[in-house]
């Protein structure tokens, strides 16, 4: 028998900084305290605190830029009647270190417009074990350089990974006209304790990317992508064209999400084109920041 309610109460987050100084960097902590009853007798409670430590920029004569990061997750909890966790009050501890490194490329062009352009890397370890997920966030492009990408309060990624990817930006008289981040994860081997919806369980993550386009003062485009490199099918899209002024920022033209009739009107569109000859357009962006480098030197 399953109760028809149940009760997170209390669920408290606590946002604080420790450390804020130009010698250690910053420290972050976060402490979220969660007690949960359902299905009659099933409890959860739950105190966890996360420090994220993000340190100085360091800065090399060949115009690199490299920074530390890292991460500390300690779980406490006591459950009952669970069986993902163990029976006795316990305290877990998970970690990850990161550098992130990026160059800056510039270029200005005779028109008064301006390119700039920002291979990056991360290279992140998480050592140690985690605990099988079977659902997460979706890998995007907001949160692909992160240290924590599965974005659990309870578990946490273990693994060696690297995310490659770059920002492009296109500035006209000082306005942004067009721009793009893409990004990717090679993991050292697979991770099936990963959720699959977020591509992360395998050793070559989906591409992630975003495209905005400001077609004039009163509309703009977005394009939010995550692509399977190994068939080139979009799993999620979403576009949608918004006017930049406030008086009409209620207005949406069109917009295509993963539920709803408008995502069954895109997929009738998608059964009518083949996607495979854009095959070699997905290469080249992954490319992009390379072949471009001697035309910013």
């Amino acid at each position: 028998y399953n109760d028809k309610y149940e009760y997170v109460l209390p669920d408290l987050v606590v946002n604080t900084n420790l450390i804020s100084s130009d010698k250690l960097g910053i420290i972050d902590l976060q402490t979220n305290l969660k007690v949960h009853n359902y299905d009659t007798n099933k409890f959860e409670k739950f105190f966890v605190n996360d420090i994220d430590w993000n340190y100085r920029n360091f800065n090399f004569n060949n115009g690199l830029t490299g920074k530390l990061l890292g991460k500390i997750k300690n779980v406490n909890y006591e459950t009952k009647n669970v069986s993902n966790y163990k029976k006795n009050q316990t305290s877990e501890f998970f970690g990850a270190i990161g550098y992130l490194s990026k160059i800056n490329f510039f270029k200005e062009t005779s028109n008064k417009t301006n390119h700039y352009l920002t291979p990056k890397i991360l290279l992140r370890y998480a050592p140690g074990h985690m605990r099988k997920e079977d659902s997460g966030a979706r890998l995007n492009h907001l949160n692909v350089f992160n240290l924590d990408r599965l974005n659990k309060y309870n578990n946490f990624e273990s693994g060696l990974s690297s995310t490659i990817g770059f920002d492009y930006e296109l500035k006209n008289n000082g306005d942004t006209k067009f721009d793009m981040s893409l990004g990717q994860i090679i993991s050292e081997k697979e991770n099936k304790h990963m959720p699959s919806s977020s591509s992360l369980d395998e050793k070559l993550s989906d591409l992630v990317g975003n495209t905005n386009l400001k077609i004039n003062e009163n509309a703009k485009l977005n394009f939010n992508y995550a692509t399977d490199v190994d068939c080139f099918l979009p799993y999620v899209t979403i576009g949608s064209v918004s006017p930049a002024t406030d008086d009409l920022s209620t207005v949406t033209l069109s917009t295509f999400s993963s539920s709803g009739s408008s995502n069954i009107v895109f997929n009738k569109i998608l059964s009518k084109i083949d996607l495979k000859p854009l095959a070699p357009v997905f290469l080249l962006m992954a490319f992009f920041a390379i072949s471009l480098k001697a035309s910013f030197l």
